[in-house]
């Protein structure tokens, strides 16, 4: 069976053998970097194969050298657009899955190719893993049709539809995948599908075709193949949901590109940016995933009154109190939060004052819940805010300056109400946001009188619908980035008075110190914590804010727990040690005799788990948790919330004299940890950071004294760091997002 990948453009009989000439290193060879997969650049006539599991099947050299022709016919190249797959012609191409680290559980296509006509009379294949209605992975266009994304889960198929129009001869993109996080399908009319359920159960071909199937030359794309990247492993969403896969090839390719400011504003966030300038609109739902658009603005903005959008090239949307014009967007088409609603708004004024109300941005006009930002006549913006009881305003004490691009945030959610602009911090107190959730939000102005508009214009804006930490709102351009540390003891414990370590020496808040203004620390560790605990606590770990760096550091505290005899062990309920019965908390997944399963509820120290035991335990037997399982299942449910970046700390070095690491051997209780730790990692195509690694260096090189407890530990044989172990610990984090390229 074949994996098929077609592309269609009017036949240049360019001889078979005017290969291209390479001339540096093509785009997309940089973007698949060192992950496992293949890429080619048929314009220049690159290719590379990176391989981890079979180191074998590197390669980089011309695609001619590792690419199969099925057909009588030979290459053919259009220059400047690439390779030419043409039905008239008895040619198509294939690459073994045998040389290439082919993964029937992840696969994410990028792809930039040209049809010769917009619609074909017959099928047209740009790709395809296999033709098995159950576990197929393809995207083609049937007769007459334009391009629809199909996959299987093993059970049926699934089809999302572009609703991209093709041009003849006009170069187009597409990002298609699914692993681990879920299916998607973007290419230049936006996201189709985004859907973090799906998963991929394809069956492996023997090759992967490129241009059609293998046996069943007709049925390709006609046209040409400029690039194709095929990433072997799992993708976040966030970088697949974008046509460059978050900046690498599109700036590679487009020297020029660089994603609008608000749009990186809003981040992973769930929400809406716009860039008026740029002329581009994000918006990220996890919500409704069918809401995900990448485009232009009018696209999914109202328009109001008779007149037409006015674009000034620096100043951005014209919102002019003199034309009948205004923009409003739906709340359908958003998530829209009652609740969260936190706005990032650059804007300038036609005029000092204005004899009429002047609007930035209107969520209701219900008095007691709305949310709003204007001015009124002849005075500065005020905000006002809706409790559920009554308006509450901040007027605040800027002058405006005609002409004077001016910055804002103002917001308002379970943590409280916040407004800056230039001027300072108008208001930071804690009211709570209560609006209730109109038709529309109207952008610089009523959505339903034109006429109380901004009377000026709008550059960005950016509407955020979750809750934002205050103190990563309390600043103007950007918004502070959060690193989110969750762990037991090690990250975060109370015992100050003890160990004399302090809630800002711990190495999460050390690591935003060292990566700069920008970022801040939200420590989510707790002494006693153990793995099955964090998964319990993922809710708190989203609560105030959706973090941009997330770590997990658990395994400390995951020892065997005894079976008791405080009730009858059952296959389903069975009592636990009292003392440690916390540590098994709903979520966390366990082991009993051999036996994996989940913990479903907690009755004092009873718990209840499902699947139920093929046989009930005896007293005295013991629960493993499952360190490595439930380091998985959060980082698949933080991944799955859209955040970035994700890792997973390995416990550090245990720097005793006594029972404790060397450079060389690590103490086989810790190992066993750490290996729990690393194949989480592993599994989960995350960073593993070696603290281990990291502080053995330091003993290795002399700086530390091999067999000094204090020189890292609060106390001898205490594996609790001290502030200069906390230090080290933060300097592996902080050395690894630099090399992750996370500051």
């Amino acid at each position: 069976m074949i994996f098929g990948l077609s592309t269609g453009l009017t036949t240049l009989n360019t001889p078979s053998q005017d290969v291209p000439v390479a001339s540096g290193t093509a785009p997309v060879i940089s973007a698949l970097g060192s992950r496992d997969g293949f890429a080619i650049d048929f314009v220049r006539g690159q290719m590379r194969v990176n391989d981890s599991a079979q180191p074998l099947n590197d390669f980089s050299g011309a695609p001619e050298d590792r690419l199969t022709v099925f057909g009588a016919d030979g290459y053919e190249y259009a220059a400047g657009k690439g390779l030419v797959i043409d039905p008239a012609r008895d040619f198509s191409i294939a690459i073994s899955t045998g040389i290439f680290p082919y993964n029937t559980a992840a696969c994410t296509v990028y792809v930039k190719y040209r049809l010769n006509a917009p619609t074909s009379t017959t099928q047209r294949y740009l790709f395809m893993i296999d033709n098995a209605g159950v576990d197929r992975m393809a995207t083609y266009a049937a007769g007459g049709q334009s391009f629809r994304f199909v996959t299987g889960d093993g059970t049926d198929a699934h089809i999302a539809l572009t609703s991209l129009t093709h041009t003849g001869d006009t170069e187009v993109r597409a990002v298609f995948g699914v692993d681990a996080n879920g299916k998607t399908y973007v290419d230049d009319a936006g996201v189709h599908v985004n859907e973090p359920a799906e998963i991929l159960a394809a069956s492996t071909p023997a090759h992967v075709g490129i241009g059609g199937y293998n046996d069943r030359v007709l049925r390709v794309l006609d046209g040409t193949i400029a690039e194709i990247m095929v990433v072997c492993e799992a993708v976040p969403r966030e970088d697949r949901l974008t046509l460059d896969f978050g900046g690498t090839v599109g700036a590679a390719v487009d020297p020029q590109h660089e994603e609008p400011h608000a749009f990186g504003v809003l981040g992973a966030r769930n929400g809406v940016a716009i860039d008026f300038v740029a002329n581009a609109m994000r918006i990220n739902d996890d919500v409704t995933p069918a809401n995900a658009y990448e485009g232009e603005p009018a696209m999914r903005l109202t328009k109001l009154g008779a007149d037409d959008y006015v674009i000034d090239p620096v100043k951005g949307l014209s919102i002019d109190a003199a034309r009948d014009f205004s923009v409003a967007l739906s709340t359908s088409l958003f998530p829209y939060n009652p609740q969260a609603c936190t706005v990032y708004a650059k804007y300038r004024m036609n005029a000092a004052n204005t004899d009429a109300h002047r609007y930035l941005l209107m969520a209701d006009n219900a008095g007691d819940d709305r949310f709003a930002l204007y001015a009124t006549t002849g005075a500065p913006f005020r905000f006002v805010t809706g409790d559920g009881s009554g308006p509450d305003i901040v007027v605040s004490d800027m002058d405006f300056v005609a002409d004077t691009e001016y910055t804002v945030v103002f917001g308002a959610d379970h943590l409280g109400k916040t407004f800056i602009d230039v001027n300072g911090v108008q208001v930071d107190d804690g009211t709570a946001l209560a609006a209730s959730t109109p038709s529309a939000i109207g952008i610089g102005g009523y959505n339903n009188q034109v006429l109380r508009v901004l009377d000026g214009h709008i550059s960005e804006i950016v509407i955020i619908c979750e809750p934002v930490p205050r103190e990563a709102r309390l600043t103007l351009d950007p918004f502070l980035k959060i690193y989110g540390a969750e762990g037991d003891s090690h990250t975060y414990n109370t015992n100050e008075a003890t160990w004399g370590v302090g809630p800002e020496q711990f190495y999460a808040p050390r690591v935003t110190d060292a990566l700069g203004a920008g970022y801040i620390a939200a420590n989510f560790g707790w002494s006693g914590d153990s793995s099955a605990e964090m998964v319990h606590q993922l809710p708190a770990f989203f609560a105030d804010g959706r973090p941009d760096i997330a770590t997990i550091y658990a395994g400390a505290n995951d020892g065997d727990i005894d079976i008791v005899a405080d009730t009858t062990p059952g296959v389903s309920d069975f009592a636990v040690e009292y003392a440690l019965r916390s540590r098994l908390e709903p979520g966390g997944h366990v082991v009993v005799n051999g036996f994996s399963t989940t913990i479903i509820a907690r009755s004092g120290n009873v718990i209840t788990v499902d699947p139920i035991l093929p046989a009930a335990p005896s007293v005295g037997d013991v629960v493993e948790i499952d360190t490595q399982k439930n380091i998985e299942t959060w980082v698949d449910a933080v991944a799955a919330k859209g955040v970035p970046h994700i890792a997973v700390i390995g416990y550090h070095f245990m720097n005793f004299a006594n029972g404790g690491d060397t450079p060389s051997v690590e103490h086989p209780t810790r190992a066993v940890i750490r290996a729990a730790q690393f194949a989480a990692a592993t599994t989960r195509n995350v960073p593993f950071i070696d603290t281990y690694e990291h502080m053995a260096q330091k003993i290795t090189s002399g700086a530390v004294t091999q067999g000094d407890d204090l020189s890292w530990h609060v106390a001898v044989g205490n594996t609790h760091l001290n502030v200069a172990g906390e230090q080290a610990v933060a300097d592996a984090v902080y050395d690894a997002f630099v090399a992750l390229g996370w500051d």
